[in-house]
């Protein structure tokens, strides 16, 4: 019931719209389920709401273990998005995890400003990508991989990629 407003909060949300949601295709939503389910079980999984007149508004999904707090993925309601509830959300979450004892509230990857803003430091992201040696495989890595950075801030790209987000939304 919990990921079910994951779900519905995303779908509501400006990662949505923009094409860049975790949750966008239903075999992503089945192995997240899967996945945190299992994390539930372990007692690892975290889940928090911000709700606004009885209707959540927004989320933070993150991991505890071994005394850290890993928030993973994060979003907003866009109809709500002026009085800025993620922030309020992160704010009450690092506030609480250091009253009982968290001893590193990880933000994870990404660039955001509020990450920055409160950081107090930066880890190196590195990622091991194998590929079968074909044409096709080789120039699919140097496209997302290569190209990554220039293309996450290409108007161009991002306008292709959320048509193709919403073509496979509207099951074409």
């Amino acid at each position: 019931k919990a990921l079910d407003s994951v779900f519905d909060i995303n779908r509501r949300s400006y990662k949505w719209v923009s094409g860049s949601s975790l949750f966008m295709a239903d075999d992503r939503q089945r192995f997240y389920r899967e996945l945190l389910e299992r994390l539930a079980e372990r007692g690892w999984l975290l889940v928090h709401y911000l709700v606004i007149d009885e209707r959540p508004v927004a989320y933070q999904l993150g991991f505890r273990f071994a005394g850290r707090i890993y928030a993973y993925n994060a979003a907003y309601d866009n109809s709500v998005a002026s009085a800025h509830p993620g922030i309020h959300l992160v704010v009450h979450l690092i506030q609480r995890a250091f009253a009982e004892g968290v001893v590193e509230f990880d933000m994870m990857r990404g660039e955001e400003v509020y990450k920055q803003h409160w950081a107090t430091g930066q880890r190196t992201e590195r990622q091991l990508v194998g590929t079968s040696g074909s044409l096709v495989s080789s120039l699919s890595y140097l496209l997302h991989i290569r190209f990554k950075a220039v293309l996450k801030h290409s108007a161009f790209a991002q306008a292709i990629y959320s048509r193709i987000a919403r073509r496979n939304t509207a099951g074409e």
